[in-house]
């Protein structure tokens, strides 16, 4: 099954366009299968460096700290590698100690 959708705007961040991805999928799935993979490609691209109208109906604002929070991660990335941020569901089965050090005991008298 393969379907598309555009996007009302421009967008590079990867949270917009998987978040469009997902919204399609959940609307055209029939649920009677099970998914064995699910693919997301981004097709009419354009430069960052070309003008764009703005709409009166999307929060620019909240995109462009958005933008600026995807351009940080993607530094981030680019310096330490690309684990160096990722989401936690993605980490997979994580070993927690068990000696205690998960455990904080806050000083003063109303925590003893």
């Amino acid at each position: 099954m393969q379907c598309q959708c555009k996007l009302p705007f421009r967008s590079q961040s990867p949270t917009e366009i998987t978040a469009a991805g997902f919204s399609l999928f959940k609307e055209r799935y029939r649920w009677n299968q099970k998914v064995r993979a699910v693919c997301i490609r981004a097709t009419d691209l354009v430069p960052k460096s070309q003008a764009e109208q703005l709409s009166f109906f999307v929060d620019n604002s909240k995109r462009d700290k958005r933008e600026r929070l995807d351009d940080t991660v993607e530094a981030l990335r680019a310096r330490f590698g690309k684990s160096a941020i990722t989401y936690a569901v993605l980490m997979g089965d994580l070993k927690i100690p068990c000696d205690g050090r998960d455990k904080v005991r806050m000083p003063g008298m109303m925590y003893t």
